[in-house]
């Protein structure tokens, strides 16, 4: 499975840190201040997604045509108008996006459901044949929209993933290779983004001692947990109508 590569670094990184975007679990926070999702939940699970899946259909495709024709992308981080392809890239590069929400956003009950638009764009060096390279790069569009919309969750994030559109351009030729790039564009919705219920407050009349009642920047407590009670249940017989019991 290929790796997503860094765009070039402002400074120097230590190659073997884990990259915080890769390795979380898509919410922001997991305290009182309840679940906080964001673009960059929507992005993560549609990188993994791909990730995972595209392997599988880009094999799938090649067993159909008897021929190794298709790569698997490589994951990155920067749009193709800041990236070049060497002349003898046989893999495609494939970028996601998640540049704003679409619609209205829904407030179910005391949190929100929010749709994002999601887009994914690939671009590859063909042959010196354009027909080729187009045959090519809608092969590309047309297994990452199957991908997606066959995984409606995103890997348990979404609630639904809608295919809106999808477009063809053709980029710049060399005397060896013709250039081809596609753009797909998907409506991605998320339930529970957010709750409207914050941290604690001092009006709160369930408060638990010691609990935060004003902003801070030490860590939160953990939740506070119920006392447990002793409860006596006592059996009491039930008195009969010996009339109604007759009839019944």
């Amino acid at each position: 499975m290929s790796e997503r590569l860094p765009s070039a670094p402002s400074s120097t990184v230590n190659p073997a840190m884990p990259r915080w975007w890769e390795n979380w679990d898509l919410n922001y926070f997991d305290s009182q201040y309840g679940r906080v999702y964001g673009a960059g939940s929507v992005l993560e699970a549609g990188y993994r997604t791909l990730e995972k899946w595209l392997p599988s259909y880009v094999a799938e495709f090649n067993r159909q045509i008897s021929a190794d024709i298709l790569q698997t992308p490589i994951y990155r981080t920067i749009r193709p108008d800041y990236d070049t392809l060497s002349a003898d890239s046989d893999q495609p590069r494939l970028i996601v996006t998640v540049p704003h929400t679409i619609g209205e956003v829904g407030q179910l009950g005391r949190s929100y459901q929010v749709t994002w638009r999601l887009s994914v764009e690939v671009y590859l060096y063909g042959t010196t044949d354009w027909q080729e390279t187009q045959a090519m790069t809608m092969a590309y569009a047309a297994m990452v929209r199957t991908l997606l919309v066959q995984n409606q969750t995103l890997g348990g994030l979404t609630r639904s993933v809608i295919f809106e559109s999808e477009e063809y351009y053709e980029g710049e030729h060399t005397s060896t290779r013709t250039t081809g790039i596609t753009l797909l564009h998907f409506a991605v919705t998320v339930d529970n983004v957010q709750t409207i219920d914050g941290p604690p407050i001092s009006e709160d009349p369930y408060l638990g001692e010691g609990s935060p009642t004003a902003p801070s920047l030490n860590p939160l407590p953990p939740n506070p947990v119920a006392e447990t009670s002793k409860v006596t249940v006592i059996k009491v017989p039930v008195q009969m109508d010996d009339e109604w019991l007759s009839q019944n």
